[in-house]
Parts: structure tokens; sequence; C-alpha cells
């Protein structure tokens, strides 16, 4: 599956550490969460982007796709 447009929301702030790993995505600060934003991206980078957060030990609160 690709295409669209994957949207995160994950809880909180998220540090530079993870920023760096994330760097192809566009990042959107809000008050109580960070919104994560990849383009046409495969199943394995899907993955990939979700793996570097939860390993990070940041909450995603919600995954959507905008075709």
């Amino acid at each position: 599956m690709s295409g669209g447009v994957y949207e995160f929301v994950v809880a909180g702030a998220i540090g530079p550490l993870l920023r760096s790993m994330l760097v192809e995505l566009e990042v959107r600060d809000r008050p109580a969460e960070t919104w994560l934003f990849l383009s046409h991206a495969d199943e394995s980078k899907l993955f990939a982007v979700l793996t570097a957060v939860v390993n990070e030990d940041r909450v995603v609160e919600s995954i959507l796709l905008d075709d």
C-alpha cells in the first residue's frame, strides 16, 4: 500500500533525536501533541516511522490516511 498522506498524531513533544530520525516527515508541533506527515510511503516506511516513534516511548494517538 502506498499513496496519499499518513498523518500521525503523537502525544506530547518529540525530542531532537526522534526528529533527526524522521527528517523526511513534515512535523507540526501543537500544545499537547505533535503531528507527523508522511507522503506517498510504502508499507515498510510506514512501519519504520511507527517503530521509531514507539522506540522513543511516544504514544501514537491516531493514524489517518488522506488519499
